[in-house]
């Protein structure tokens, strides 16, 4: 979205849009659901994961923040979703959450709590 010479920022910029921000939205990472599961010492590549374990959940979404806090020209975060929508597993749509379906919190929620919680730059 940024780095790239064909990137959405740099079209913007080049079309004369660049004081216009760029929302993330649904930004997410299900930890459930069919299918083969990638973690942080094993990406599971060659499977083509839908699925993460909780822990690289928190860290993509942490690495995400950091990211989106590095640039002047984004609007809005959002997380897709605050809680788990289910626990039938036939589906990754029920586990994008920080909390999981019974309220208790994954590793992703301290994150995402850490970064709301820290001084924001002018």
């Amino acid at each position: 979205m940024a780095t790239d010479s064909n990137g959405l920022r740099q079209i913007m910029v080049h079309n004369g849009d660049s004081a216009k921000k760029i929302w993330i939205t649904e930004f997410g990472a299900p930890t459930g659901g069919p299918g083969p599961i990638s973690t942080i010492g094993n990406p599971n590549l060659n499977a083509k994961p839908y699925v993460v374990d909780e822990a690289l959940q928190a860290k993509i979404l942490g690495d995400a923040i950091r990211l989106y806090q590095s640039y002047d020209w984004v609007g809005p975060f959002f997380v897709y979703s605050y809680q788990d929508a289910g626990i039938d597993k036939s589906t990754n749509e029920n586990f994008f959450g920080l909390v999981r379906a019974d309220g208790t919190h994954k590793p992703a929620y301290d994150v995402f709590k850490q970064a709301a919680a820290a001084p924001q730059a002018p």
